[in-house]
């Protein structure tokens, strides 16, 4: 049987990739960096069970820049679904810590892939970011082309869109430059919105990037500048990433699960079904402008066969999530 191993399995979006159904029965390979990370994972009830019948084990990873311990990692493995990766927090060196640390990661692995004689298929969560100038409305598509925004990396974001950029060409020169019996596809993503299966606690959630957003925009945060204004529904992504390990997606493709947005319609999205919480003062009204760009995903749609959930479906998820917490 098949072996897919996961990356960024304790973060949002490959948490809730370990946990779908489609993997359940699947021999999976979750990588950490530290055995603290397995402790938690394994109180989950379903990975837990996993864990005990031999369908879930792990691969300790301390350093994603050792090749060495990528080709032990990979051993068996037909699918790698790779998540993880450093987000813009104000918090992290721009360089250090975003581009240089996605440029070694995929690095190694690419190196460590290339050795491997069992793997199928690489699947990247990359980003819209890759795809999107800084000047213009679109519409974009996973074919456009974007210059690296130019040195010093002064900002996050400008090194976070910077590797999301390297990730993408590097991806594509090593599928051009090897003769590989694998396909490599990129998935770029938004802003991703949805509920936090790992959360115990409000805090939880405002830990997750882009809930963390939306939530400040409903309780009272204005934000000065305009942002990029497309999202995802985290039932979305998942689905798309648990597809895409299957032969009937064609390969060495980039998608992007993407829809357009206006961020403060989350206001009035929220007050329509939780007209209380605003009442009470447990959810407040602020303000985030929104970068309007277009983008155009009818490949994702049409190849995956899907649609996706619209803004209305996001915010309710998080605020309900948020709001019973509170409870």
């Amino acid at each position: 049987r098949k072996i897919v191993l996961i990356t960024g399995v304790t973060g949002f979006i490959g948490y809730h990739i370990l946990l779908h159904p489609d993997l359940h029965w699947v021999p999976v390979r979750a990588v950490v960096r530290s055995t603290e990370q397995i402790t938690t994972l394994l109180k989950n009830e379903s990975i837990g069970a996993r864990y005990q019948q031999g369908l879930v084990d792990f691969a300790h990873i301390p350093d994603f820049s050792d090749v060495g311990s990528w080709k032990v990692a990979l051993c068996g493995v037909e699918v790698l679904i790779h998540v993880a990766g450093p987000l813009p927090w104000k918090c992290l060196d721009p360089v250090r810590d975003i581009l240089v640390a996605t440029d070694r990661m995929a690095a190694a692995i690419f190196d460590a892939a290339r050795t491997s004689h069992f793997l199928k298929r690489i699947i990247l969560t990359s980003s819209i970011s890759a795809c999107t100038p800084l000047h213009g409305d679109g519409p974009f598509c996973p074919t456009t082309r974007v210059s690296i925004p130019s040195e010093p990396w002064s900002t996050v974001s400008a090194a976070y869109q910077a590797s999301r950029i390297n990730l993408r060409n590097n991806s594509h020169k090593f599928v051009q430059s090897n003769k590989l019996p694998f396909d490599v596809i990129n998935i770029l993503l938004p802003f991703v919105f949805g509920r936090n299966q790992m959360a115990e606690s409000t805090g939880d959630l405002l830990a997750h990037f882009s809930n963390r957003m939306l939530l400040a925009l409903l309780l009272g945060h204005r934000t000065s500048h305009p942002i990029i204004a497309q999202a995802a529904h985290i039932d979305d992504v998942v689905t798309v990433h648990i597809k895409a390990m299957y032969d009937t997606i064609p390969g060495n493709q980039d998608y992007a699960v993407t829809s357009a947005i206006i961020f403060n319609d989350a206001i009035d999205i929220a007050r329509k079904h939780f007209p209380r919480a605003f009442e009470s003062g447990a959810l407040r009204a602020g303000d985030m402008p929104s970068g309007i760009v277009q983008w155009d995903t009818r490949k994702t749609n049409r190849v995956f066969e899907m649609g996706f959930y619209g803004f209305d479906r996001m915010v309710l998820d998080v605020v309900k999530q948020y709001l019973e917490f509170l409870e």
